[in-house]
């Protein structure tokens, strides 16, 4: 019973938090690429308003980079195991 509480609170947190990244991403980008880029939204080369579908896209896009990113670094950053240190570069 308690295994099954933990799984559901893990799924509901998954849920609000992938919910909450489509709303940020959308709000974001209507509020910072249309100042950043203004000639480019004014001849219709990027929208100004993204879409639900235009945002999951992105958070989509931002998952695999940031998974790549990951990937790497947690290869790269394997401790030392004679002087117990981080071998990192970034």
């Amino acid at each position: 019973m308690k295994t099954t509480k933990i799984i559901i609170g893990v799924i509901l947190a998954a849920v609000i938090g992938f919910v909450v990244s489509l709303f940020l991403i959308k709000v974001l980008w209507s509020w910072i690429v249309p100042e950043l880029f203004p000639k480019a939204v004014e001849n219709g080369f990027i929208v100004r308003e993204l879409s639900w579908l235009g945002a999951l896209k992105v958070a989509i896009i931002i998952g695999i980079l940031s998974g790549i990113k990951g990937g790497y670094r947690y290869r790269c950053c394997k401790k030392d195991k004679s002087n117990n240190q981080a071998k990192c570069s970034d």
